[in-house]
């Protein structure tokens, strides 16, 4: 049995150390335990009050204040005219065509026969291209029918005293003439001679180009 007795202390130690003992002991033991527990079951509650409030905020959809404005897309409506059927559109009127005429070949040339007063005059003068390489300067005298005139008086001469007369061909075929040439170009000139020896037609200038071969066809007037 614990004794009671008091010791030689300053006053109210007593007290304190009776307060001690009833704190101490199995009373405080108890007293520890239900701090413990109280503290572990409010911290559990709030554990669980926020596990339910994240698990609330994460499965609830946001706010439609939020979200960003969906875009609208806007298409302009098409204006549709109603209108009668359509006219079938005419074909263009075609363009005549312009074309040229044919130019007249010139180694080739027609002299047309001119009264001269004279009974022969020109019919055609030619200085064919490509050159035949055989020298001649040849024609043919016709009547006024378009028919070969033989044995009639080409003269041939140039201005350095050349001259030459031919009697053209009575037939195979009539009325033909030539003159043999040399290879040297030149200005020549020709006239038909009457019976007489007069000039029967006017003088005709002529090119021989050398080597080559030019004509001159002459017809009578009448």
């Amino acid at each position: 049995m614990r004794s009671n007795r008091l010791s030689y202390s300053p006053p109210g130690y007593y007290i304190i150390r009776n307060r001690e003992q009833q704190v101490s002991g199995p009373n405080r033991e108890k007293t520890y335990a239900l701090g413990f527990l109280l503290a572990f079951g409010l911290g559990a509650v709030g554990a669980c009050l926020a596990g339910v409030a994240l698990i609330l905020f994460l499965t609830t959809p946001l706010s439609s204040s939020l979200h960003p404005p969906t875009p609208t897309l806007l298409f302009p409506t098409p204006l549709v005219t109603v209108s009668g059927p359509a006219s079938t559109p005419l074909p263009p009127t075609p363009t005549a065509l312009s074309i040229p005429p044919s130019p007249t070949p010139e180694d080739n040339p027609i002299v047309t026969p001119t009264p001269t007063g004279y009974e022969f005059s020109v019919l055609r003068i030619s200085e064919p291209p490509p050159c035949e390489q055989r020298r001649l300067i040849r024609g043919r005298v016709f009547d006024a029918q378009g028919q070969g005139l033989g044995d009639v008086q080409v003269r041939l001469f140039n201005d350095f005293g050349y001259s030459a007369i031919f009697y053209t061909w009575v037939d195979s075929p009539a009325g033909y003439y030539e003159f043999f040439m040399g290879t040297q170009p030149g200005e020549f000139h020709m006239q038909i001679l009457g019976a007489d020896d007069q000039p029967a037609s006017p003088v005709a200038d002529l090119h021989y180009e050398g080597g080559c071969i030019s004509e001159m066809d002459w017809q009578r007037s009448f």
